[in-house]
């Protein structure tokens, strides 16, 4: 797959390329009518509804009750804790939770693209100003339970600019969903080649170690390139881990990495942390607001139909399930 995103068609160009960074949410949307297929895209979901219909989606997946929507999906403070600083360190919140440079701010540049923050303007008006503090202020915070958020950072990468019932900016809105695209390609060679071969290595017949993989990808970001030391890291593998979280945030990849990675019953991955302060951003703190429950090894398996395991005595159950 790697070697067939490097060929090149009769014109000479790559027959699959990474979308230059300006043009990168039209690998989920496109807002003058075209149809959101990139050079990125390898596989996706064909949706051709379009204008409001196409608007309505949004409205179910991102937006909520004030600009028009219904359940806006949110986001937990350690996912936010996984994007790195624009210098490529680690975010630390011992250090930049109270940090008005560093917590929204000085970010990798897919943060901002991917997730709303308090007083983003996600439109072309003041009415589409989002609030998610804490405590009273005026305009009131659309955090609570009118607006039915309970975390302060909404979904920014598949809901446009305007899209709102304010602005109105959905005319001519097309909205997808990748279900593969060259970014998880080049992630899942370095995943792989990382595995087999080491952070230096390549795959049979390939020049491309994982970690040229990886760079490839943070380019287009504008973020520093990294090396096999994986600085930050515990392992390269577990920058790979990370990347892969960042890049494909949001597009249904999440839940299947971490089963994969037999990662899903540990603590870290098992809390939803809330992050509260108040609207004059003076006080910050931490609280874990739920515990997810996932047994391990029983949630790793879906269980198997009573009545097909009474078929005969050697059909066993998945582990955990009776």
């Amino acid at each position: 797959m790697i070697q067939l995103a490097n060929k090149t068609g009769a014109n000479g160009k790559k027959r699959y390329d990474l979308v230059p960074w300006a043009n990168y949410s039209n690998n989920f949307y496109t807002l003058d009518g075209t149809y959101p297929w990139t050079s990125e895209t390898i596989w996706e979901r064909m949706d051709r509804a379009t204008g409001s219909t196409a608007q309505e989606f949004i409205n179910r997946q991102n937006s909520f009750s004030r600009l028009g929507g219904r359940y806006g999906e949110q986001v937990n403070q350690t996912f936010v804790d996984k994007f790195e600083m624009a210098d490529g360190s680690r975010y630390i919140p011992a250090l930049y939770d109270a940090d008005n440079t560093k917590r929204w701010n000085f970010r990798d540049p897919r943060f901002r693209k991917a997730i709303i923050v308090d007083r983003d303007q996600h439109g072309l008006t003041a009415n589409s100003i989002i609030y998610l503090f804490e405590g009273p202020g005026t305009p009131t915070t659309d955090k609570g339970t009118v607006q039915q958020i309970t975390l302060p950072y909404l979904l920014n990468k598949f809901w446009p600019l305007g899209a709102d019932k304010f602005d109105v900016n959905y005319a001519k809105l097309y909205r997808i969903d990748p279900l593969m695209r060259l970014a998880e390609v080049y992630l899942d060679y370095a995943e792989a080649v990382t595995a087999a071969y080491g952070a230096s290595g390549s795959a049979p017949g390939s020049s491309l170690t994982a970690v040229d993989a990886v760079n490839l990808v943070r380019a287009r970001a504008g973020m520093p390139p990294v090396t096999a030391a994986a600085a930050g890291y515990s392992s390269f593998m577990d920058l790979v881990r990370n990347e892969r979280n960042v890049e494909l945030c949001f597009e249904g990849q999440y839940f299947f990495d971490i089963r994969r990675w037999y990662i899903a019953h540990l603590p870290e991955n098992l809390i939803c942390v809330d992050f509260k302060f108040d609207k004059a951003w003076t006080t910050f703190s931490r609280a874990t607001i739920k515990t997810k429950v996932f047994e391990n090894p029983k949630h790793y398996w879906l269980p198997i139909n009573r009545n097909q395991t009474l078929l005969y005595p050697g059909f066993y159950q998945n582990p955990g399930w009776q």
